[in-house]
């Protein structure tokens, strides 16, 4: 699953009507309500911390720092007011007041969104210290008997493993490389062959699952 960042439309919020409701609210007694914020700093932005892909160990509780970026141009840190969302609860579940649960290993895209702004970022939940499986698999011609194989990043990862079957449900015990990095060039195929690959990744606490063949 390649990094996911999403900007939403800005919804058109009813100034007027928020106006009125600050003025009722000084006029009967609540200044408290008038000056919470209502009528403060507009949101014109939010940003969810980088990097684009967050990885947590499972059954950890926590939060992603969110920054609000107002037409003053201040900036605050502001997921406890934010309204967050998960693409997968059985991965990552939201509990409240900006605070996430690691419920299952796997991916999800959590989301937040503030005044009709939006911004996702993707949570990887692994066992703790282990990179998650690779993803962005691909394999294109590079020649008459060479393939490029490349793949994307796998968060925590120091090294991979890229093993070669001739069919897609094969055993893949042939190893076609290993190293740190993402991609290299498997070379003298024979005319007509086909070749599928799969992916490890590594680290000092031991090795990811195999990706999907391609």
């Amino acid at each position: 699953m390649r990094h996911t960042r999403r900007l939403i439309e800005k919804v058109t919020r009813p100034h007027f009507l928020l106006a009125t409701i600050a003025l009722a609210a000084t006029l009967y007694g609540c200044p408290q309500f008038a000056l919470s914020g209502l009528l403060g700093p507009s949101i014109v932005d939010i940003n969810l911390e980088e990097p684009a892909t967050v990885v947590v160990s499972a059954g950890s509780t926590f939060q992603l720092e969110l920054t609000g970026v107002t037409d003053e141009g201040e900036i605050a840190n502001i997921g406890d007011i934010a309204w967050w969302d998960s693409s997968d609860s059985s991965v990552v579940s939201v509990l409240g007041d900006g605070n996430l649960y690691a419920a299952g290993l796997g991916e999800a895209l959590v989301r937040a969104v503030v005044e009709g702004y939006a911004d996702g970022i993707t949570v990887v939940v692994a066992t703790e210290g282990a990179p998650p499986a690779p993803s962005g698999l691909q394999v294109a011609e590079s020649g008459l008997s060479t393939l490029d194989v490349r793949w994307d990043a796998s968060a925590l990862a120091d090294a991979y493993a890229v093993y070669m079957d001739t069919i897609p449900g094969g055993g893949f015990t042939t190893m076609a490389y290993s190293g740190p990095n993402t991609s290299f060039t498997d070379s003298d195929l024979k005319p007509g062959e086909v070749r599928y690959y799969r992916v490890q990744a590594f680290n000092s606490e031991g090795g990811a699952p195999l990706s999907a063949a391609r």
